[in-house]
């Protein structure tokens, strides 16, 4: 089985409504959300995390659903959960926090100095 593949998300040229309130647009390399005419957000266009903390709020609060966000930027439909999720667990700044990241299972103390001492043929 192959290592899971991240999934980008799309925007392409022009403006594209992702819900009847809601609609963004790409220039200049920034991603824009607008409602009506208004811009409301913008973030940077190879900007992962604001663009995941943007979808995880607008999902949450209702502004558009899961299903309009995974149709308009060609992401999965667990990709948007996981957002929403992560935003109502820890607010946008979850979504930039340092990641925990797992330690490999390595010996402690007196078990690495066994495994040196006989990787020398001193046991």
């Amino acid at each position: 089985m192959g290592m899971p593949q991240i999934h980008f998300p799309f925007f392409p040229d022009g403006v594209t409504h992702i819900g009847p309130n809601l609609a963004f647009g790409r220039k200049e390399g920034k991603i824009r959300y607008f409602n009506g005419a208004t811009i409301i957000d913008s973030h940077d266009e190879n900007d992962h995390d604001a663009f995941k903390s943007k979808i995880g709020e607008f999902c949450a609060l209702g502004v558009i659903t899961q299903a309009e966000a995974s149709r308009a930027f060609g992401i999965t439909a667990t990709s948007v959960k996981r957002a929403v999720k992560l935003y109502l667990r820890s607010g946008v700044r979850g979504f930039f926090a340092s990641r925990r990241t797992r330690r490999l299972n390595s010996p402690g103390g007196a078990a690495r100095a066994r495994i040196a001492g006989s990787e020398m043929g001193f046991v």
